[in-house]
């Protein structure tokens, strides 16, 4: 993932925030006569960083926030950690939504299902890290057994380098864990019924589509989880710690 290519919208969640007086406190900018607060932008700012920057460090807290914004090899990788530029994405993105709405565009059922999608998932994932930011830690003797039992992968990266990695892996792969068992256990109490006839209306239109017995399942649960790292992913080097 490159955090430069951030383009000119931020997220959808930005268009559906910005609304007239959603924030109290003193205004830092008026769009069209719509105030947005320094309350309000810094809500969006940090929930915004939260999602992006996950993918370093799980429990990542608004602190965390700041120290990657007061690095200068991590701002050149996100711009948008200078409150500056990103206040300028924000107002552009408004521009723009305000456009869409007066060309009828909520109003799509397409539209409608991708913030319904949008919505569930920012809920999901909050929850999920607020439920298990303290049950995924990873201990020095784990990580030390994990690279003597990998030492192969790791070539002549010494363990000092390789450590952050290696965290990231085995954090990741505990909360797939406990993800899992938590869908596992809601589904065996909740009530699921399937329409006897619901593998013909899933089926693609178009044609019989692949069998469902010859598609190899996923790893993890399939729900509106937060994406985790993976060890290789090495998004930032030298970034703030």
């Amino acid at each position: 993932m490159r955090f430069a290519a951030f383009a000119v919208g931020v997220c959808t969640a930005l268009s559906i925030a910005l609304v007239p007086g959603c924030g109290k406190g003193e205004w830092i900018v008026k769009i069209d006569g719509e105030a947005l607060t320094l309350q309000d932008l810094d809500q969006l700012y940090y929930a915004h960083h939260k999602q992006i920057l996950q993918q370093l460090k799980f429990d990542i807290s608004n602190e965390d926030v700041d120290k990657f914004a007061s690095d200068l090899s991590t701002v050149k990788r996100l711009p948008t950690l200078n409150k500056e530029i990103f206040l300028n994405e924000v107002i552009n993105q408004r521009l723009m939504y305000q456009k869409a709405v007066e060309a009828g565009t909520l109003k799509s059922p397409e539209v409608k299902a991708m913030i319904k999608v949008a919505h569930d998932t920012a809920v999901v994932q909050h929850f999920i890290r607020e439920k298990f930011k303290n049950e995924i830690a990873v201990s020095d003797q784990e990580v030390e057994a994990f690279y003597n039992e990998n030492r192969a992968n790791f070539k002549m990266e010494p363990i000092d380098q390789a450590e952050k990695k290696i965290r990231q892996f085995l954090s990741s792969q505990k909360l797939l864990k406990k993800m899992k068992k938590m869908v596992d256990d809601l589904k065996d109490i909740a009530r699921i019924e399937k329409n006897p006839e619901y593998e013909k209306l899933l089926a693609p239109k178009n044609g019989e589509g692949v069998p469902t017995s010859e598609i190899i399942p996923a790893e993890e649960p399939q729900t509106a989880m937060p994406r985790t790292p993976q060890p290789q992913s090495q998004v930032l080097k030298g970034g703030a710690k």
